[in-house]
């Protein structure tokens, strides 16, 4: 919310984007396999990189 707040986020229903993130980290233990592609860091880093920069206040011009 801080982000939001001041700006760096944008975002038109905070409880929603909550929503959103607790939803994907919630549902991970059904499709994760230890086998898989990527370990768990790399999960991690992957689902922060869609939340923070999808989320992340940009230029028109970067659009």
């Amino acid at each position: 919310m801080e982000g939001a707040r001041q700006g760096v986020f944008v975002m038109s229903d905070v409880a929603l984007v909550s929503r959103f993130l607790l939803g994907v980290m919630n549902w991970t233990i059904t499709w994760y396999r230890e086998d898989g592609a990527l370990t768990p860091a790399q999960l991690a880093q992957e689902c922060a990189n869609l939340f923070v920069l999808g989320l992340k206040k940009r230029k028109c011009d970067d659009l």
